[in-house]
């Protein structure tokens, strides 16, 4: 998973420097090129707090209160959803993408938490043939 989420994360950053690497190549217009390395970074950013803010409000953060509060005994209606798992990592792709400061620290633990529960509750089909 922290390999996808890696290679992800070295795609998207690389396909935002060479579109606009290949443009100042071709133009010799650095300005234009750095214009178009910004809107990448910025459309990234967009689309990651777009999908976050209305696709998986429960996905904003780190993560890392709601599992300290998981293995305190809180119950967190929809932390566990596969939307807030899916949209934290593609908006965490994003984010580190286009540049921002985030740590992949805090999603990478919610990531691997919301693993751990997903075979916790559902092992027992797969280990159990049930």
């Amino acid at each position: 998973m922290m390999t996808a989420l890696s290679a992800l994360i070295t795609a998207m950053f690389q396909c935002r420097t060479t579109w606009a690497m290949n443009f100042y190549e071709h133009s010799h217009h650095w300005w234009r090129a750095l214009m178009r390395f910004l809107i990448l970074g910025m459309t990234y950013c967009l689309v990651a707090s777009s999908m976050t803010a209305f696709l998986a409000p429960r996905a904003a953060g780190s993560g890392l209160p709601e599992i300290k509060g998981f293995l305190n005994g809180s119950k967190i209606k929809g932390l566990w959803q596969l939307r807030v798992f899916v949209v934290k990592f593609f908006a965490i792709a994003l984010a580190i993408g286009a540049g921002l400061p985030v740590g992949r620290e805090g999603p990478a633990v919610f990531l691997g938490a919301s693993l751990a529960h997903a075979l916790w509750r559902h092992g027992h089909r797969i280990w159990h043939g049930g």
